[in-house]
């Protein structure tokens, strides 16, 4: 029975811990039978997939024009990824628009957000941006979305804020 010195060196030769009569024989210089080696083991080292970011669109601009009663909304929509996207839809200040309009690049496009009732309250916190990247991948971005009250006693969105990170959907 070997020792946990003799153990320990195994280990440090890189010798299996326990071996059977017939290996321990063919250390002690029994050569009936040809002698074999192992190589140690070499663990490779585990590499991620390469990933490509995500496409980050945002709500880069906003402008207020006021028709009567009724209170329309552009907003500046600007693609900052390295790919095409495709823009699919908005949710803001609860309505939801079919925007089917494609960005470049760096590209920036104004759309028609809100047309409606001029706003009384400040209640729509949130504004969240739907578009499609160039394998038909489906993304979105939530921004949230802060009111001034004007000279008239009518809010006005004072600011966009994105909300990190964007959104994979299936």
């Amino acid at each position: 029975m070997p020792s946990i010195f003799d153990g320990f060196w195994r280990m440090v030769k890189g010798e299996p811990l326990f071996q059977t009569e017939d290996a321990s024989k063919q250390a002690e210089g029994d050569t009936t039978k040809p002698q074999q080696v192992s190589q140690p083991i070499v663990p490779q080292p585990i590499t991620a997939p390469q990933s490509k970011p995500l496409p980050y669109v945002a709500i880069t601009r906003w402008e207020h024009e006021y028709h009567g009663d009724n209170l329309q909304i552009n907003l500046t929509l600007r693609n900052n990824s390295q790919e095409t996207i495709e823009l699919d839809r908005l949710l803001f200040l609860g309505q939801e628009n079919d925007l089917d309009e494609v960005l470049d690049p760096g590209e920036a496009r104004e759309i028609k957000a809100y047309y409606g009732d001029s706003l009384s309250s400040g209640s729509y916190t949130k504004a969240e941006l739907w578009y499609k990247d160039c394998d038909r991948n489906a993304f979105g971005s939530l921004h949230t979305v802060d009111f001034h009250l004007n000279r008239e006693g009518k809010y006005e969105v004072s600011r966009f804020h994105f909300l990190a990170p964007v959104r994979k959907y299936r």
